[in-house]
C-alpha cells in the first residue's frame, strides 16, 4: 500500500517486469477491500509470471482508439473523396450511433451488439434507413 501526501492510500503490486522495476497499481482504499487487493495482486502476480506486462497492457487499453476516432478518420480520408452526401451520412451517425459506440473502444463492439442497434434503428426507422447505419 501507498500513502500519498494527500492522504490518499493505494494498493499497489511493486515486481519486476522482465528486469524492470514496475509499479502496478490495483485500486484506492477504501473502494476496494485489502482481501480484494490481495486477490487482484495474485492475478497480477501470475500473469507477471507467464511473462505478460500488466502495466503496459494498461497503457496500450487507453491508447486504443474508440469508435468515434476511427470514424472520423474514416470521414476525412474516405468519405469526402468519394461519397455524393458525406454530411448526411454523418449527420445520421451523430444521431443514431455515436449516442451508443461513441465512446466504446473498438475491441468492446461485437456483431451482436451492431446487430442489436441495425435492429432497433430499423424498429423505430425504415428498413432502409437502418440498411445505411
Amino acid at each position: 500500500m501507498v500513502i500519498y501526501p494527500n492522504g490518499v492510500h493505494t494498493f499497489v503490486l511493486y515486481r519486476k517486469i522482465q528486469g524492470i522495476p514496475e509499479r502496478v497499481k490495483i485500486g484506492r482504499y477504501p473502494d476496494i477491500t485489502i482481501e480484494q487487493a490481495r486477490n487482484q495482486a495474485q492475478k497480477l502476480a501470475s500473469v507477471i509470471t507467464l511473462g505478460g506486462n500488466p502495466h503496459k497492457d494498461k497503457i496500450a487499453e487507453r491508447r486504443e482508439i474508440t469508435f468515434k476516432d476511427l470514424y472520423n478518420e474514416y470521414y476525412r480520408h474516405h468519405a469526402l473523396k468519394f461519397t455524393k452526401r458525406p454530411q448526411d451520412n454523418k449527420k445520421m451517425m451523430e444521431h443514431q450511433v455515436f449516442p451508443i459506440f461513441g465512446n466504446h473502444k473498438i475491441s468492446n463492439i461485437t456483431s451482436d451488439k451492431i446487430r442489436h442497434l441495425h435492429s432497433k434503428i430499423g424498429e423505430n426507422r425504415t428498413g432502409a434507413y437502418a440498411a445505411q447505419c
